[in-house]
């Protein structure tokens, strides 16, 4: 996990419930964290390295993403070829 990453401020109200956390059966991806509110799944974080740069890697991703944002799940991609910084300040309403 980038040491950016790890220094950032944990997410706004929102409570850590598992690390490596398979959504719903339905899909057949897990995350890398996932965050709940009240009871309520919120959002749900990947740690996406290199090996995710990969054609079949890239588009089993994005489908597994579709597939979690159609049942209410939002899922963030924390990227290895960008600014983790730039992706936490985007997602401002996630993270203070």
């Amino acid at each position: 996990m980038p040491a950016e990453f790890r220094q950032a401020r944990s997410p706004r109200n929102f409570w850590p419930i598992s690390r490596k956390h398979r959504l719903t059966p339905e899909v057949l991806t897990q995350t890398d964290y996932h965050y709940e509110r009240d009871g309520t799944p919120s959002v749900s974080v990947s740690m996406e390295g290199s090996h995710h740069d990969v054609a079949d890697q890239a588009e089993a991703d994005h489908e597994a993403r579709e597939q979690l944002n159609h049942r209410g799940f939002r899922v963030m991609a924390i990227r290895h070829d960008h600014s983790v910084a730039d992706q936490i300040a985007e997602n401002g309403d996630v993270f203070r």
